[in-house]
């Protein structure tokens, strides 16, 4: 048998490409992983789902231009941006399926969320393949304040959805390790994943440095800070110590200060200091939507670089800055010890005196800088991104012990209410068994989870109809499923019928709905051995409601397996949804 594929999931980038160009850090990573792991020898093969359904191959050569184009920067709008996207999903559509067999690693590099990382699962569940998953870092759960609830809320499903699934994560720091394993921990104390570490100590690719914007270009000294304009890089910090340096020496000794990248969440701190103080206005240079060759430009004009935040999962910017050759000043905390290595200077988090007693000598005395320069640099040790994507596919390969199954890690309570609904969380992380309907669907006919429910739909052509997977703990001998479920503004016709796993299969029951009928389904089912057995459904009886490109069948908001004789579990349902229609077996 020979040595096991690693395929690398796209989609994520791909799709990042359609509302944004300019990369940024997560982004940036997955694109220099492909460049390096894609040169002969490959070491890696990128899938990504396609307009036309399934999971096929990239073809590296309609990529190629697209990462190029993206790290040269630009409006998102250009119509030869627009053009090599368009070949892009061209060449993905008409691409062949991707051959994911037994024992292959199928790699989730992110960006992407819960629903996208189980759209993997049936490459695990069904083709024997182990889903491994890049962890950048768990910073809306340790740092929630800084950023908005709805992604608090999203990444908390995630994780959840991550430690149910993934076979093996790898971490980008040492910290980021430490960070997934508490709260793996906490979410499902007795769970063990496999948790490695990449880290990011590597030189992104250079581009050719552009001309420097106005009004920089006229030779005046300035700083840099890289970095996305948000409450957790916490500018306002930077923007205070400016601040001071000029009410204690005088504009005209200070360099301006140039904050390199685009507005995100809970910048307003920042952006008010930077409107109201007068000095300011006059020091500090905003610069959004650069791409790789004008970052170039400003790291290579700069006196030395500085970076600011509350927490980090690599710090790119660090690392980036010193493989340029410019000093880099970063708070002593989380990973940004990993990305500075012994080559950066640290301060005190949060500590204005600790960050200019390093700050102002380094401006003020060039010889200074310079002897400093000559002292810390050479310290600098990086690797290649091609070594990078080297440890990445010995990480991923490495064979050792798996954890459960992710049906095994949350069983099915038999007798208790799932909810389909995209679960409510409590600090931070939802209760592990609300998740556990996520994992039970199968095929193609999802829609991604909402407030209420999970629509069915009138799949792909070609694709697998929804179904659900019922891992039975033990038989069964007078089984009664109970589904609640919704019907859109229009009328629908639902199938469903039960598998085993030895292929019997029960006659179809044909449940009709009124449009927008809540309806509580209850369906005896014939004995069931334990193990697997599939609820399928057949949604050929969909519709497509007013102001609605999808075809929608029935939406199920939850549901219940349990022995007829429970009278104690069907209580419970029956109180809360009284109005039902009995199938029996």
């Amino acid at each position: 048998m020979g040595e096991a594929a690693l395929f690398l999931d796209a989609t994520g980038l791909i799709g990042f490409f359609r509302g944004h160009r300019t990369p940024m850090g997560m982004a940036r990573v997955q694109m220099a992983l492909l460049d390096a792991g894609l040169k002969p020898p490959a070491l890696l093969e990128p899938v990504a789902f396609a307009r036309a359904g399934g999971l096929r191959r990239v073809d590296p050569v309609a990529l190629r231009p697209v990462l190029d184009a993206a790290r040269a920067g630009g409006p998102a709008d250009d119509p030869e941006w627009l053009a090599l996207l368009a070949r892009l999903h061209e060449s993905l559509d008409e691409a062949p399926l991707a051959p994911i067999a037994r024992g292959d690693r199928l790699f989730f590099p992110g960006p992407g969320g819960a629903e996208e990382f189980l759209r993997l699962r049936p490459w695990q569940e069904e083709a024997g393949a182990r889903l491994c998953v890049l962890f950048h870092d768990a910073l809306p759960l340790s740092l929630p304040e800084h950023a908005p609830p709805d992604l608090v809320e999203e990444f908390g499903r995630f994780f959840g959805v991550l430690c149910l699934g993934a076979d093996r994560v790898v971490a980008v720091s040492e910290h980021a390790r430490r960070e997934f394993l508490h709260w793996q921990r906490r979410f499902l104390p007795a769970l063990e994943i496999p948790a490695g570490v990449l880290g990011l100590d590597a030189k992104l690719p250079d581009s050719p440095p552009e001309d420097l914007p106005a009004p920089l270009d006229d030779g005046r000294r300035f700083v840099l800070c890289v970095a996305t304009l948000e409450s957790r890089k916490d500018h306002a910090f930077l923007l205070r110590v400016w601040r001071t340096l000029i009410r204690r020496h005088g504009e005209a000794a200070v360099p301006d200060l140039v904050l390199a990248g685009r507005e995100g969440f809970g910048a307003e701190a920042a952006l008010r200091l930077l409107a109201q103080a007068p000095e300011l206005r006059r020091k500090v240079h905003w610069l959004r939507d650069l791409g790789d060759g004008a970052l170039a430009a400003l790291r290579r004009a700069a006196l030395l670089c500085v970076f600011n935040s509350f927490g980090e999962g690599w710090g790119l910017p660090v690392t980036e800055a010193l493989a340029a050759g410019r000093l880099v000043l970063a708070p002593d905390h989380t990973s940004l010890r990993e990305a500075g290595g012994e080559a950066a200077l640290y301060f005190a988090p949060g500590e204005e005196e600790s960050f200019l007693s390093l700050l102002w000598p380094l401006c003020a005395d060039d010889a200074h800088r310079e002897a400093t320069e000559r002292r810390l640099l050479p310290r600098l040790r990086l690797r290649s991104w091609r070594e990078v994507a080297e440890a990445l596919r010995e990480e991923l390969l490495r064979e050792e012990a798996l954890p459960p199954p992710p049906l095994e890690r949350t069983p099915l309570a038999l007798g208790w209410r799932l909810p389909f609904a995209a679960p409510l969380l409590a600090d931070g992380l939802p209760e592990p068994g609300a998740l556990l309907p996520l994992f039970l669907r199968e095929g193609e006919g999802w829609a991604a989870a909402e407030g209420s429910g999970v629509w069915l739909l009138d799949p792909p052509e070609g694709g697998a109809p929804p179904r659900l997977r019922l891992r039975l703990p033990h038989a069964l001998g007078q089984p009664r499923l109970f589904l609640e479920a919704a019907a859109p503004p229009a009328p629908v016709t639902l199938g469903l019928r039960i598998r085993t796993a030895s292929g019997e299969a029960s006659p179809w029951r044909e449940m009709r709905f009124a449009p927008s009928e809540d309806r509580l389904l209850v369906v005896d089912l014939p004995p069931l051995p334990a193990g697997d057995a599939l609820v399928e459904f057949d949604t050929a009886g969909s519709a497509t409601p007013p102001r609605e490109a999808r075809r929608l069948n029935a939406q199920l908001r939850a549901m219940m397996l349990c022995e007829a004789a429970d009278q104690a579990s069907q209580l419970r349902f029956l109180l809360e949804f009284p109005r039902c229609r009995h199938f029996p077996a």
